[in-house]
């Protein structure tokens, strides 16, 4: 009972583990994501007053 029990503690915490980095990962993403809209939005900006 209690080896079952460590077991399946280790499985949780290993569980808990995996969502934490997938977690990290999409927020990784989400600031990048962020990061190339403002550059994006900045060229965009050049160009208009480029051409102006």
């Amino acid at each position: 009972m209690i080896a079952n029990d460590s077991v399946l503690r280790f499985f949780n915490c290993i569980k808990s583990a995996i969502q934490h980095k997938m977690a990290y990962f999409v927020n990784s993403l989400i600031d990048l994501q962020g990061f190339f809209n403002k550059i994006v939005a900045r060229f965009i900006f050049i160009n208009i007053f480029a051409f102006c």
